[in-house]
């Protein structure tokens, strides 16, 4: 009895291991697509919101670069910055993600 018990038990955690694994795939993608070469991407332009503290920061990491030989604009900058983003793991994601102040959207009046 004990032996069928036991075996019966471990076939439901193997089911409920399934069903998680099944759950998280759908969930949690397991491999992110893989972004486009970028002569076949289409520059799109888009507006956001900064403050003046994020703009001066943008400024002195495209100095930082120039002085270090790598001429860069604003635009290279932050791709570089989400291209970093990416490649954190999901906590030091998170921890980045919640430091950063939230702004009104839109225009200031």
């Amino acid at each position: 009895m004990k032996k069928l018990l036991s075996t019966s038990i471990k076939k439901e955690e193997s089911k409920i291991d399934k069903r998680f694994a099944n759950a998280d795939s759908l969930i949690i993608p397991t491999k992110l697509k893989t972004v486009a070469p970028i002569e076949n991407q289409h520059a799109v332009r888009v507006t956001y919101t900064l403050s003046e503290y994020d703009i001066g920061i943008i400024d002195k990491l495209v100095n930082r670069a120039c002085l270090l030989g790598r001429i860069t604009n604003k635009s290279e900058m932050i791709r570089a910055g989400i291209q970093a983003l990416f490649d954190h793991n999901d906590s030091s994601f998170l921890e980045i993600i919640d430091g950063v102040e939230k702004l009104k959207k839109g225009r200031p009046a």
